[in-house]
């Protein structure tokens, strides 16, 4: 009696550390928020395995039985080890038959049309033949021995009462919305049930379908069974399987239809699974499915990496290649491959390269999706095969609706363009900008709004979004600005003549009378075509139009070119404005036109000049003179100078009473310079322009300005060849074009400039630009 206390109080204690450890694993199923383990044996069938016909023990008087369950515990844990079921049709006809039987109940009751899987393994054949779904019976008849006869393989789900809710046999097949044998990535096999009413347990059966084997015996091994954890953060390909329709034996003998199943999810991108492309032109379909171990949720999408020989592109067969998404057993959505390439990707795809294909849904949470070949068309056997190599899951992409067709958002220099897509993942958007194959952060926002100050051409962003609840970012999508440059005055030049006085040295004066006066427009330094366009205003709101008469003026306008006929004099328009632009065909016009001043000389009241005389003295220096007579006290002169655009600035004002002498223009422009004397009345009214000066200012035979050292570490100096002190601008850019520092000083051939402060910059390229007031000079700089 002791000795059986002792031997039941270690039973119990055995049995109590088993429990733990079972506990312990499901616990840790649940923490990890993946699978979840059944965790009880609640049935399994009797030991019934008969092993002698003539008994076994004393004079043979007992009955000979061996479990026809082995292990059955081994069922419980997630490794190598198994329960072994066993079945045979007996040892003579109709005697002592048995079957092998398991049932496995989890933790608690799943719900309706929650997957559940069990690892099993049994002989090769069958299980390669019941991956192949409906195919797998057609496939049969190609092997020696009718395997599909000879051993069954059951499966049920029950409820907590006992009660069947799901059953199926493999005589029926493995290929139902609610049962499928399916393969993971290290090609292990399972059976997967998604019954329609709630369970906790899965009962799996052996058996032997026929008398021909007697003797025989049959094995399915059981490692256990689980389903997982709903996890929107954790998604991934967790298994697969193949199918199809309408090919008949001899199809499938001239092709091997899938290699490598398991590897088109085994998150390995240089390996794939093949699907033959000999199903194509033999009116058939083929389609490898992917499971994944939670359905994908709207706002995610699902991208499969494939590759092709060049047939399919040959033969224009792309449209013959297609995803289709499936939710509940329902196929939602199917799309054509040939509609998700465009020129360049097709290029990548037929020469073998992966692309990856996206689906999604917009409604329907996705829980598996085909690769399916299939073909309407008589086309005979095609060689090659598709190559399936990685499924993801990240947040679905965000869609930039206004992109236009050419590709490019198109704007004028100094414009912005915002961008806000379409965010289906509803979490965040985060934006880049793509410089020399490399992304650049921006940041997050919902809407992008390009700088204004991006100089003329190209640009190239990217925008990603992330889950509503998970990390990870989204494939990009792209979009470019094109910046198109704008005309500036300086890019127009005005050419005056007629019969009306102007003369040919530019001045934009007339002779009140009737004789007209024709300005002739042109354009400097700026390519494409288009038009020149006048206007009364600044704004470009009143535009001259040919055969226009305003204030007694009639305007003509032949290809730009303007004729103004009849001006005359009067004390308020005088000088007479007008504004030119360049209208460029496929581009930006400026918001800022030339002005353009014409003023009368026929207004001289009693006025008589005597000499209005320049010279160009030592030290590029321009001197003036001039001698008037029968000038009223109260009026005033006033010096102008401009440049080739003939936009005049007053250089100098003064009273009448003062002297001329010493009136210089110390810093004359390089090139031409016109200069020209206007005297006003006491009330600021022109009365009287000069005859236009012209003198001309070449560039110093050394040059201006100097930048040392050019391989330079964290200080730059400016240096100039001019003696007095020039006041200049200086700003530095990077080799994108970005400004990075600026500022003005006073520099002198014996005061030069010091920038410092510029350790921080990356080593590469860099552009100081120096502006003095009258020419702009540009220095290519090394950082070390």
């Amino acid at each position: 009696m002791k000795k059986s206390l002792i031997g039941m109080a270690g039973l119990f204690f055995k049995t109590l550390v088993v429990f733990f450890f079972l506990f312990f694993l499901v616990s840790l199923s649940f923490s990890q928020g993946t699978k979840v383990l059944a965790d009880f044996v609640s049935h399994h069938s009797p030991p019934n395995k008969m092993t002698s016909l003539i008994g076994c023990g004393f004079l043979n008087l007992t009955p000979c039985f061996n479990p026809t369950v082995q292990n059955p515990a081994n069922a419980l844990l997630e490794n190598e080890q198994y329960a072994r079921l066993l079945a045979s049709p007996g040892l003579l006809l109709g005697l002592e038959s048995y079957v092998g039987e398991i049932e496995l109940r989890f933790p608690e009751t799943l719900p309706a049309d929650r997957w559940s899987y069990v690892r099993i393994k049994t002989d090769e054949n069958l299980l390669q033949l019941l991956v192949g779904g409906s195919l797998g019976e057609v496939l049969s008849e190609t092997l020696s021995l009718v395997i599909l006869g000879e051993q069954a393989i059951k499966i049920e789900a029950r409820n907590s009462m006992g009660a069947s809710v799901l059953s199926r046999t493999s005589s029926q097949g493995f290929y139902s919305d609610r049962t499928r044998l399916v393969m993971d990535s290290e090609g292990n096999y399972y059976l997967a049930v998604r019954p329609s009413l709630p369970y906790d347990r899965i009962r799996i059966t052996t058996s032997s379908l026929s008398i021909l084997g007697l003797g025989s015996e049959y094995f399915l091994d059981v490692f256990y069974a689980f389903y997982y954890k709903d996890d929107p953060c954790s998604i991934f390909p967790a298994f697969t399987s193949y199918d199809g329709k309408g090919l008949s034996l001899s199809v499938l003998k001239l092709n091997e239809m899938v290699k490598g199943l398991n590897l088109a999810i085994d998150d390995n991108p240089q390996t794939w699974s093949e699907i033959s492309l000999g199903v194509v032109g033999l009116l058939g379909s083929l389609e490898q499915i992917i499971y994944f171990n939670s359905p994908v949720q709207p706002g995610n999408e699902i991208l499969v990496s494939m590759a092709s020989g060049q047939s399919l592109i040959d033969l224009d067969l792309l449209e013959y290649v297609e995803l289709v998404a499936y939710s509940n057993g329902e196929a939602i959505k199917t799309v054509s491959a040939s509609t998700l390439l465009d020129l360049d990707i097709l290029g990548l795809f037929s020469s073998g390269e992966s692309f990856e294909f996206p689906i999604s849904s917009d409604d329907s949470p996705i829980d598996r999706i085909g690769v399916r070949i299939s073909s309407l068309l008589g086309l005979g056997v095609l060689e090659g095969n598709l190559q399936i190599s990685e499924t993801t899951i990240k947040p679905i992409r965000p869609v930039i609706n206004h992109d236009p067709e050419e590709g490019s958002f198109v704007i004028c220099k100094g414009q912005t363009v915002t961008v806000t897509p379409e965010n289906k993942a509803k979490g965040e958007l985060i934006w880049y900008s793509f410089v020399d194959d490399s992304e650049y952060l921006i940041g997050t926002q919902d809407s992008f709004t390009t700088s204004d100050e991006l100089e003329p051409g190209e640009y190239e962003y990217l925008v990603r979004s992330t889950g509503n609840s998970c990390n990870g970012e989204s494939e990009p999508s792209r979009f470019k600005v094109k910046v198109d440059p704008t005309p500036a005055p300086a890019n127009y030049t005005i050419i005056p003549s007629g019969e009306s006085g102007i003369d040919d040295t530019g001045l934009l004066t007339y002779i009140e009378g009737i004789n007209p006066v024709i300005l002739t427009p042109n354009l400097v330094n700026w390519p494409g075509n288009g038009e020149f366009k006048w206007y009364l205003d600044e704004e470009n709101a009143i535009e001259i139009r040919d055969g226009d008469v305003i204030d007694g003026v009639t305007y003509s306008l032949d290809q730009g070119v303007l004729t103004l006929s009849g001006l005359k004099y009067t004390d308020h328009y005088d000088p007479k404005k007008y504004y030119l632009n360049w209208i460029p065909e496929d581009g930006c016009s400026s918001s800022s036109p030339l002005e353009l001043n014409l003023s009368s000389v026929a207004r001289i009241l009693n006025l008589s000049s005597k000499t209005f005389n320049i010279e160009l003295t030592f030290g590029n220096v321009v001197a003036f003179n001039w001698d008037f007579q029968g000038i009223n006290p109260e009026s005033s002169h006033v010096l102008q100078r401009s440049g080739t655009d003939l936009n005049f600035k007053d250089i100098w004002v003064s009273t009448i009473e003062q002297l001329p002498e010493d009136v210089k223009d110390q810093s004359p422009l390089f090139g031409e310079n016109y200069y020209r004397l206007q005297l006003f009345n006491s009330h600021g009214i022109n009365e009287w322009t000069s005859e236009l000066k012209r003198i001309y200012i070449s560039e110093p035979s050394q040059k201006a300005y100097f930048v040392y050292p050019n391989h330079f570490s964290n200080s730059l100096t400016v240096g100039t060849s001019y003696k007095d002190t020039r006041k200049i601008e200086y700003v530095i850019y990077s080799s994108s074009g970005s400004l990075l520092h600026n500022g003005m000083a006073e520099i002198a051939l014996q005061n030069p400039l010091e920038i410092e402060g510029l350790d921080s910059y990356v080593s590469g390229e860099y552009f100081l630009v120096l502006t003095d007031g009258k020419m702009k000079f540009t220095h290519h700089l090394l950082k070390k």
